[in-house]
């Protein structure tokens, strides 16, 4: 939260940047709230108005900050115990693509793809795998 500068006596006033951004004027009381609400970082540049000499908001005197936390650990990603060859992961992304360009739900495909695979397998050796009679069977008289 960005707390907007408060109202200043004029004796000071006071401006900052953060981000190459300038803000202020503010009173010193200003600059402690927004310390506090961590918008005023201690690395950020902090003058008196009209003054020329800039210092870090860290040397400013009496200005204080809160204790920062240290940053949350990361966690590790969450292991499903599958693993997916990259066969799998190939006709996944398929599914997941035409779903996406058809504007369907990403089951559909697969059941459609399920249900189909036999016969776009089966249906190849129907054509190359002509019947032939098998011995001993009759053979048709014209």
């Amino acid at each position: 939260m960005i707390l907007s500068p408060r109202p200043y006596a004029p004796s000071e006033q006071w401006l900052y940047v953060r981000d190459g951004k300038r803000f202020g004027p503010t009173d010193f009381e200003g600059l402690q709230a927004m310390a506090d609400a961590l918008h005023l970082r201690q690395d950020c540049k902090v003058a008196r108005m009209g003054s020329r000499d800039a210092q870090l908001a860290s040397e400013l005197p009496g200005l204080l900050f809160p204790a920062e936390s240290p940053p949350l650990p990361v966690a590790a990603p969450a292991s499903t115990g599958l693993y997916r060859s990259e066969d799998e992961k190939l006709l996944l992304g398929l599914c997941g693509g035409l779903a996406h360009r058809l504007g369907v739900p990403v089951i559909l495909v697969r059941m459609i793809l399920v249900l189909l695979a036999p016969i776009a397998l089966a249906y190849p050796l129907s054509v190359f795998m002509q019947a032939r009679p098998t011995k001993g069977s009759p053979t048709p008289q014209n």
